[in-house]
C-alpha cells in the first residue's frame, strides 16, 4: 500500500512539473520593448499587434498581417515566420540573403527566417531551407 501511495505521488509530483514547465505569459503590447516597437513600425508599418507573449527565451508577437516575430530577453529580432506562406519584407534581410534567394530560385520568396546567433537560416517559398553565415554569406542548404 506504501509503495502504491508513493508511486502515485510520484506520479503527481513529475506531471505538475511538466505542466508548470510552459512559462509563456499574455504581455500587453504597450509594454513591449520600444526596440521591439521600431523593428515592427520599420518593417511592418501597416501591421497591428494582435498578440504577445514573454517566455524564459523572449517575446512572440504575432501581427495582423500573417507575421509572427521572436525576439530574445533584449528586444533583438531572432526569427521570423509567414503564417500564410507570404514574402518577409526584404528589408528584414541582409541583402546578400535576398539576392542569392532572388538569382537561385526565380519567383520565389523567403517565407522563414532565423538568426541562431552563429548563422541565419532561411525556408524558401519552395520548400528549401538555406544556411547563411552572419554576414548572409552562403554556406550550404540544410537537409
Amino acid at each position: 500500500m506504501k509503495k502504491t501511495l508513493f508511486i502515485f505521488l510520484f506520479t503527481c509530483l513529475i506531471s505538475s512539473l511538466f505542466i508548470g514547465c510552459d512559462t509563456a505569459q499574455e504581455v500587453n503590447p504597450a509594454n513591449l520593448p520600444d526596440n521591439i516597437y521600431n523593428y515592427i513600425e520599420m518593417h511592418f508599418p501597416d501591421a497591428q499587434i494582435t498578440s504577445s507573449e514573454i517566455d524564459d527565451d523572449g517575446y512572440e508577437v504575432t501581427l495582423d498581417s500573417g507575421y509572427e516575430l521572436e525576439f530574445n530577453g533584449q528586444g533583438d529580432i531572432d526569427k521570423i515566420e509567414a503564417l500564410n506562406n507570404q514574402p518577409i519584407p526584404p528589408s528584414c534581410l541582409e541583402e546578400n540573403i535576398t539576392e542569392y534567394v532572388e538569382n537561385t530560385f526565380p519567383g520565389n520568396y523567403v517565407v522563414e527566417w532565423e538568426d541562431n546567433g552563429v548563422s541565419q537560416e532561411v525556408k524558401v517559398s519552395n520548400g528549401v531551407e538555406i544556411i547563411f553565415d552572419a554576414g548572409g554569406h552562403f554556406m550550404g542548404y540544410d537537409e
